[in-house]
């Protein structure tokens, strides 16, 4: 027993920036053996989000890899150290922890509440409306940016991911919306964000919730997600469409537009759409576009603006200046929940297979309703137009779909996550 003890003691040794503890098993008469449980403290700062590392040579720093199977480890708001216990399966080096640097996109909490889903002068997918209810959840206040799509994605094909966009052949800025995103890759990427916030992804290859989807093209159901879980996802198309009406039933677009028709209420100085007449027609805007008022050439966050955003001619609307000076005022088009791009820029992805006659269906107007489970419904549901729609498209209530293989520069995505 001596030699056995002196074995994993030597074996333990290794872990020499943690600590550890051990576990003895059961033991038969005459023989011991043990199993040893490695408790290790990760300290940090508070909120960081944490990954651990391993070397057999620390001083090359090439050689440093991840713990495999192991997910990234947060620390609370009011947390500097976490204890986690590792069952080693043999001498793995020394262990280092390292924070990942990731700034989450900024989140709006969108209120528990019902809201009229639909549009009775619409489209007959649009049809009949009905009152749903929802319960609170956060979503990106913008469409997912090229910045932080790559940012995940380098992340994530380091630990095991793998996505149909190839992020290197960008054309936009970086503070444009991702685009080319395929539903299978809008998935995958949740998933990882939540790994990289240290939050426990939703999305699963078995319905009993032990395998990250990770890979390939899988044509997820309902029991694939664990709805209560606390990591990024796509949002319900009822959520989608809570989140971009606001707080006021009945308008047509996210911004003040009761009454009337659509066209009554939309221009060039509100939205992305096509022919809209922004500095960025025929292609996509950065995220937030909407929100800036251009004075004399300047955008609100200090950049030069286009030369032809001094004077703009937007569709369907004479700019007029602000007062005596040239000063030309833009809306702020963000809703009254403080979402922006709603309307417009790239369309937007939802969990949801797509049915033409699903609001015709009891189930559609059930409380959080996640769209039809049958395997028969092939099209994922978008939302919100993009800059090649029409501004009829753009309406709260217009309804699009696609193959959940379809990569397109006009479609992109956001996420959501439970307020939980």
């Amino acid at each position: 027993m001596d030699e056995v003890m002196k074995r994993f003691l030597a074996f333990s040794s290794l872990y020499m920036q943690l600590w550890g503890v051990v576990s003895v098993c059961a033991q038969s008469a005459g023989e011991l053996r043990i199993k040893p449980a490695i408790g290790v403290v990760v300290r940090g700062e508070e909120g960081g989000v944490y990954q651990l590392q391993t070397s057999s040579m620390p001083e090359d720093s090439d050689s440093w890899k991840l713990v495999e199977g192991l997910s990234p480890i947060k620390l609370e708001a009011d947390q500097t150290e976490r204890t986690i216990f590792l069952e080693a399966v043999g001498p793995v080096g020394i262990l280092r922890s390292v924070r990942i640097e990731f700034e989450n996109p900024h989140e709006v909490m969108v209120p528990a509440g019902h809201f009229v889903r639909g549009q009775k002068s619409g489209n007959a997918d649009e049809r009949p409306e009905k009152m749903v209810f929802v319960d609170s959840f956060n979503m990106d206040e913008t469409e997912v940016t090229w910045k932080c799509w790559r940012t995940v994605q380098v992340w994530a094909e380091k630990n095991g991911y793998d996505f149909d966009l190839d992020a290197d052949k960008q054309t936009q800025g970086n503070d444009h919306p991702v685009t080319g995103v395929s539903w299978y890759d809008a998935v995958k990427w949740s998933n990882a964000r939540s790994e990289m916030s240290g939050l426990t992804p939703v999305y699963f290859t078995d319905f009993a919730h032990t395998t990250i989807y990770k890979e390939g093209r899988m044509s997820l159901r309902l029991a694939h997600v664990d709805w209560d879980g606390s990591g990024y996802r796509l949002p319900t198309e009822a959520e989608w469409e809570r989140a971009c009406r606001g707080s006021i039933d009945g308008q047509f677009y996210p911004w003040p537009s009761l009454g009337g028709s659509f066209k009554d209420h939309i221009v060039g100085a509100d939205a992305n759409y096509e022919g809209s007449g922004d500095a960025f027609d025929n292609g996509t805007t950065p995220v937030k576009y909407f929100q800036k008022d251009i004075h004399a050439g300047k955008l609100t966050n200090g950049e030069e603006a286009p030369e032809d955003e001094e004077a703009p001619e937007m569709d369907g609307m004479e700019m007029q200046p602000a007062s005596d000076s040239e000063n030309y005022l833009f809306p702020d088009r963000g809703n009254d929940f403080g979402l922006y791009d709603m309307a417009g820029n790239v369309y937007e992805w939802c969990w949801d297979r797509y049915s033409s006659a699903f609001y015709e269906n009891d189930l559609s107007n059930r409380s959080n309703t996640q769209g039809p489970d049958s395997l028969e419904f092939s099209n994922r549901v978008l939302r919100g137009g993009s800059f090649l729609s029409s501004r009829v498209d753009l309406r709260c209530a217009a309804r699009n779909r696609g193959k959940a293989s379809l990569r397109s520069d006009q479609i992109g995505f956001r996420c959501v996550r439970n307020n939980n």
